[in-house]
């Protein structure tokens, strides 16, 4: 008797964002937030910004946008960019 195949599980992604976003509002306060565009899959996501600021504001560099791969509110793993 062979064992059935199992079914490839879908990546979990969290409501942290949206929850976040209520509890802020309240506040009057909001998230600063990137979209991603996957062009691959035509898929959008809204991922929470992680902000950097320049030690030296005199120095011109390239300024970084740092985008976590995981949630930063409950540490479930975003699901990873393919293509």
């Amino acid at each position: 008797m062979t064992k059935a195949a199992k079914p490839k599980r879908k990546s979990k992604t969290c409501r942290c964002v949206s929850k976040v976003t209520l509890l802020l509002a309240k506040q009057n306060e909001q998230l600063c937030l990137t979209f991603r565009w996957n062009t691959k899959r035509d898929d959008l996501r809204a991922l929470p910004t992680i902000s950097t600021e320049r030690l030296d504001p005199k120095k011109r560099t390239r300024r970084y946008v740092l985008v976590p791969s995981y949630c930063p509110f409950c540490g479930v793993a975003y699901p990873k960019e393919t293509g």
